[in-house]
């Protein structure tokens, strides 16, 4: 719709996140990288699924690679128990 003005495509907005990472796959991201096109994630954090952002992050470098071994802080025991929430993330 926009070519036929003469208009550029300048941003895409889609949900991209370490849980919902489509747009790796589905050549949604390489589209914008060739175009030069904004790549705009909405939902970054991905943590709808009453998870905490740091709950997130750490489950995903948990499960990403069985060589990869996280050092999450914890200076109180909050920290302790959250991380430990991690665990039940896939």
């Amino acid at each position: 719709m926009l070519a036929r003005y003469g208009i550029p495509l300048a941003a895409i907005q889609v949900q991209y996140s370490v849980l919902h990472r489509e747009p790796e796959t589905d050549g949604v991201l390489d589209a914008c990288r060739r175009m030069n096109v904004a790549f705009v994630a909405y939902c970054p954090i991905g943590a709808a699924r009453s998870a905490t952002a740091a709950q997130v992050a750490l489950a995903w470098l948990l499960k990403r690679d069985d060589h990869v071994i996280p050092i999450p802080g914890a200076t109180r025991a909050e920290h302790v128990r959250e991380n430990s929430g991690a665990s039940r993330w896939n």
